[in-house]
């Protein structure tokens, strides 16, 4: 992780990181799903990029209040998902 971010920062330093295990694990799982299962091969658009991140991250904020993250979801990108997408999304990823 200090390595990545370094890369932005090369003056930063082991201590000003906390709140990390020692054995920090990411996956992307989520992201993976959210290609498989809305955008298909258009996930290389780095447009559907940073709509899938930003749902990711939305989902994590609003955890089970897919009602919320339905809402956010419409207001920032209206007509960009049909309901079945918005229901895949909500419930599976």
């Amino acid at each position: 992780m200090l390595d990545y971010l370094r890369k932005n920062d090369p003056s930063l330093e082991l201590q000003d990181l906390s709140g990390f295990d020692e054995n920090f694990k990411a996956n992307l799982t989520p992201y993976l799903d959210f290609e498989k299962q809305i955008f298909g091969d258009k996930i290389a658009c780095e447009e559907n990029q940073m709509i899938a991140e930003n749902i990711i991250k939305w989902k994590t904020i609003y955890g089970d209040d897919s009602k919320m993250l339905k809402q956010r979801i419409n207001k920032v990108y209206p007509g960009i998902f049909n309901e079945d997408q918005l229901t895949k999304i909500r419930s599976r990823l």
